[in-house]
């Protein structure tokens, strides 16, 4: 039993988490442009790079067409929606960032995903790695041991680092 349930957990496991971590393997972030959105995917993004999962892309979704913009009614959101967008690229830099706009309706089904896929993608292979992967990493050389921690659109300045004992304890503006 013991041994059955070993093959099964941690050797599954162990597999999962080395594909997980291989280099071929990056998760990209959807957002829409919206604050609690974009704050939201930060977080995600956050997480991510704690358990060592890289990240190459984030994709704003569901922007308005340009010819909404035209209308007075949509101006207004049209100036927001190219606040958020400059929003993500600082904040989720250096990933690649790929925009595409809002659909007449959902997108449902194989067809109607291949060709947001081809809005997304363009040209690209979607299965390429797309820009810098943004994961913690640890190094270790002649001068000693580093943590690599990015931490997107934080200000280094409001870091904290202490050391407690044997545990490294990172805090961010209080």
């Amino acid at each position: 039993v013991f041994a059955e349930a070993d093959r099964l957990f941690y050797k599954t496991l162990h597999r999962l988490r080395a594909r997980l971590l291989s280099a071929q393997t990056s998760i990209r972030i959807v957002v829409t442009p919206e604050s609690m959105v974009i704050a939201e995917a930060r977080r995600s993004l956050t997480d991510l790079c704690l358990f060592q999962l890289a990240s190459d892309a984030v994709i704003v979704n569901r922007l308005l067409p340009e010819e909404a913009l035209r209308e007075a009614f949509f101006q207004e959101w049209g100036q927001t929606q190219i606040e958020r967008l400059r929003e993500v690229e600082t904040a989720f830099s250096p990933m690649a960032c790929l925009t595409v706009p809002l659909q007449a309706d959902e997108v449902r089904g194989v067809v109607a995903l291949a060709e947001h896929g081809k809005m997304i993608f363009g040209d690209r292979d979607p299965a390429a790695r797309l820009g810098p992967s943004l994961r913690l990493r640890f190094e270790r050389d002649d001068g000693g041991a580093r943590i690599r921690l990015p931490l997107p659109g934080l200000d280094p300045k409001t870091l904290e680092v202490t050391r407690v004992e044997d545990e490294l304890v990172i805090g961010v503006a209080g």
